[in-house]
């Protein structure tokens, strides 16, 4: 269940300094969580979920009528269907424990919940219905991370407030260890744990390793350090359990899962790469018993020789591909026998398997157009270049590519990389795995959005307009000449979404003179030719959302009115993009009578 983050009209502060809580208006939310250190100001906000009505008599304030600790607390009470929440910053990592209660006039609806989360990624804890006191603790990853509460209603019935208490906040900092910076054999790094020790372990270097704490079942044993990227990343890690035990490993970078292992594990070593900023690295030991409680062998986990090798911007390799800001990167060279340019390039070569070879490239904050350039010579299949922004994809190669353009539309953002990941599978042979980067540009206010216009006689003969833009119709019109006994053109009309990146839709009008000549615009919708005539003419008429290069196509019929002289007609037909309206095609019919 995600944990939810509400975007609310309006937001109560509450007083919160020390000194606020001498005034007369009695005591602060501080005072009622018992004057927790190691956070932020506390914001509180509540309101009505049917229409987003502020609530201020539902928010967050300080209460003597509930407490487990101290005389006091802080309560929410909301009527049906309203929802609170309360939230500060704590400097991670830390332990996070509190008490928290909730009551009301239901016997304990599932519909009236309290949540616990931390920067909006999810429920760590609930409180359903009516339930007593109750002691909770977290953790916080390394960082200040957003903690918060929300107290929900979604229920109708029974009709009545109901409320929620939290007391008895205490943030405790977990501790480097100096122990764990000796067993890891790594005293650059600060090392938090409140239960990993230091341990002697067969096969750890200088004989000691970092081993998990006692766990219990489902209670886990964390360590965790940060580390400012670009950076390589290696250790050893391992685990021993008994044969009637599951024990897990995990690693999480950011708080996401990088990799897990499970059962009995000698040491063996893990090598990553992390790019630009700050990471959270966390290592969490997991135990579910299913064996009796005689099991012989202890489950326990390692983690030994850390090595942390960070690595600064090359203005070698940002020259070698025409960028103006930073790279970086511990595997790309700058090299001048191929390139895009004639002149230079960045290169990456595989010389292990499944190891990859990462480039890293900071991006403006602005909108704009990224372009660059890239090619591949590895075998098919088995060697591969990743392009990633933001750690989407945007491009993947594989063999000899030839040099491949790519263009991504970026709207405005903070902290944007472009990453280019290179690696061989196993399998591969070690010559000929290359990968090449060159010209990557950014041009602000720019984007790629063009549509693309073509048209022709119906039927299959070639379009003329294909891969040709431009406002005038110059070159793109396609003429029909057709016999009096039968003057009728019918044209085949292309519309192409040019973006070589992003979805867009196109917006179709029609210029034409009605004396003597009548226009059809055709459209056909599940099997059924439909007149769209008018929407052309007025220029309302949109194609569906078309992905990037994607194609849509109607027909423009003409036809000389009965009795009518005029020897030829004219239609002139416009693309204009909705992303960027200044972005327009133009193509032309022409109907001659012989």
């Amino acid at each position: 269940m995600s944990f939810p983050h509400r975007v609310c009209p309006f937001l109560v502060f509450t007083v919160i300094s020390a000194a606020a809580a001498a005034t007369v208006f009695a005591q602060t939310i501080e005072e009622g969580l018992d004057n927790p250190s190691h956070v932020t100001a506390f914001s509180t906000e509540a309101f009505l979920i049917d229409g987003n009505v502020p609530q201020p008599s539902g928010v967050w304030t300080y209460d003597t009528t509930e407490s487990q600790v101290g005389g006091d607390s802080i309560v929410s009470t909301l009527p049906n269907r309203a929802t609170s929440r309360i939230e500060t910053t704590v400097s991670g990592p830390a332990t996070v424990s509190f008490r928290w209660k909730s009551s009301g006039p239901s016997s304990g609806s599932s519909a009236d919940i309290v949540y616990f989360g931390v920067d909006g990624q999810g429920t760590l804890g609930s409180l359903f219905g009516n339930t007593d006191w109750t002691q909770r603790s977290f953790e916080v990853d390394c960082g200040d991370r957003l903690v918060a509460w929300e107290f929900q209603r979604y229920s109708s019935s029974p009709v009545g407030d109901r409320s929620a208490w939290l007391d008895d906040l205490v943030v405790t900092p977990i501790p480097n260890q100096p122990t764990l910076q000796d067993a890891l054999e790594n005293f650059l790094f600060d090392i938090y744990s409140n239960d990993w020790v230091s341990a002697p372990v067969t096969g750890a270097l200088n004989s000691n390793a970092a081993k998990s704490g006692p766990v219990g079942i489902g209670v886990p044993s964390t360590m965790m350090f940060e580390v400012e990227g670009p950076a390589t990343v290696k250790f050893d890690w391992g685990i021993t359990t008994g044969e009637n035990d599951f024990a897990e490993l995990e690693l999480q970078i950011n708080g996401s899962n990088y990799s897990t292992i499970d059962g009995t594990r000698v040491l063996e070593p893990v090598e990553l790469e992390v790019g630009p900023g700050t990471h959270c690295f966390k290592f969490i030991f997991l135990r579910d018993f299913s064996g009796g409680e005689g099991e012989p062998v202890p489950s326990e986990a390692y983690v030994d020789h850390l090595v942390i090798n960070s690595f600064g911007p090359s203005p070698t390799l940002a020259e070698a591909i025409e960028h103006d800001g930073l790279a970086y990167s511990n595997a790309w060279t700058r090299q001048t026998s191929v390139s895009h340019d004639g002149v230079d390039a960045a290169l990456v070569t595989a010389p292990t398997e499944s190891v990859y070879r990462r480039i890293y490239i900071d991006l403006p904050d602005e909108a704009g157009l990224l372009t660059f350039w890239s090619k591949t010579e590895t075998e098919e299949d088995l060697g591969f270049l990743y392009m990633l922004l933001d750690g989407a994809t945007v491009h993947i190669s594989t063999g000899d590519s030839g040099w491949v353009k790519t263009e991504v539309n970026l709207a405005a953002g903070t902290d944007r990389e472009l990453q280019g990941i290179f690696f061989r599978r196993t399998g591969s042979s070690l010559s000929g795995n290359r990968a090449y980067l060159d010209q990557v540009t950014f041009e602000p206010g720019a984007d790629n959005y063009q549509p693309d216009l073509s048209i022709g006689p119906k039927g299959n003969k070639p379009l003329k307009g294909n891969n040709k833009t431009n406002a005038s119709g110059a070159g793109q019109i396609s003429t029909i000449v057709a016999k009096s006994r039968r003057p009728v053109g019918q044209y085949r009309l292309q519309i192409r979404n040019g973006s070589s990146s992003d979805n867009d839709k196109v917006a179709l009008r029609g210029r034409w003179s009605s004396r003597q000549f009548g226009v059809l615009f055709v459209v056909t919708i599940n099997g059924k030719k439909l007149n769209y005539t008018s929407t052309l003419k007025t220029g309302t008429f949109k194609t569906l959302d078309l992905d990037a290069n994607e194609t849509e196509t109607h027909e423009i019929w003409v036809i000389r009115a009965q009795g009518a002289r005029a020897r030829s007609h004219s239609v002139k037909i416009t693309g204009r993009s909705e992303e960027s309206p200044t972005k327009i095609d133009t193509v032309k019919t022409k109907l001659r009578i012989k």
